[in-house]
């Protein structure tokens, strides 16, 4: 076999193995999440309550629309069985006035960061007409954590929650980073694996899998739906 023969085989192989990696990666991206990512962490089992617990839905904005797109119909049934059963609902807008003054480092990671008041920190339109005059809305949310600088602990004290559901976006972002903030604040969290979306999938399902391991009860929309009925 000639030298140019053996160059233009091994070229044909690297250009198989590309596409069977391409091929297998967009199975993976296309896949949804279906059940509990890691069972084998699943050590304890927090609850959604009536009495205590509340659920934050986390910038479920404009801005986030990508994200958005697949969770909207389970965020909206969750709103409406804690709206039915009296559960109490946050909401946060994350936004900047000035983006100089209140951007920090985000800032910097950031091209497109959302200036408050536009468009784009408006509601979702799906989601706008679930947000009640009985809902608390947090507008002051300029960093992934929806605690920093923001009311949030305040008003979640002021009621007794014990326990704070997470939906929202952006999954391995600001839901992420309040989800650990909440636990180190010694909250139960319970993290909605189908109720909180992500730009990147594969991030996703690494948050849900990071998640369970050490911070929050992760469980679909469908599951929460049932415990609360249940409580």
């Amino acid at each position: 076999m000639s030298t140019g023969t053996t160059k233009k085989l091994l070229q044909i192989k690297v250009k198989l193995s590309c596409r069977a990696i391409l091929s297998l990666a967009n199975f993976v991206m296309d896949r949804t999440w279906t059940g509990h990512p890691a069972k084998e962490y699943d050590r304890v089992n927090v609850l959604a309550s009536t009495k205590d617990t509340a659920l934050l839905v986390i910038d479920m904005q404009e801005h986030f629309r990508e994200s958005a797109t697949g969770i909207i119909s389970n965020v909206r049934d969750v709103i409406q069985t804690c709206h039915d059963l009296e559960v109490p609902i946050f909401y946060t807008q994350h936004g900047h006035k000035d983006i100089k003054v209140d951007g920090g480092a985000l800032a910097k990671w950031w091209t497109d960061n959302i200036q408050y008041g536009s468009a784009s920190w408006q509601f979702l339109k799906e989601i706008k007409p679930y947000v009640t005059k009985n809902d608390i809305v947090i507008t002051e949310k300029t960093r992934y954590d929806s605690f920093i600088r923001t009311p949030l602990k305040q008003k979640l004290d002021d009621l007794n929650i014990k326990t704070i559901i997470i939906a929202g976006c952006i999954t391995n972002l600001c839901c992420e980073t309040t989800a650990r903030a909440a636990f180190n604040l010694d909250y139960n969290v319970i993290f909605l694996g189908d109720g909180c979306g992500s730009f990147d999938q594969q991030a996703h399902q690494g948050t849900l899998r990071n998640i369970s391991i050490g911070f929050a009860r992760v469980v679909s929309c469908k599951q929460l739906i049932e415990q609360l009925n249940k409580s």
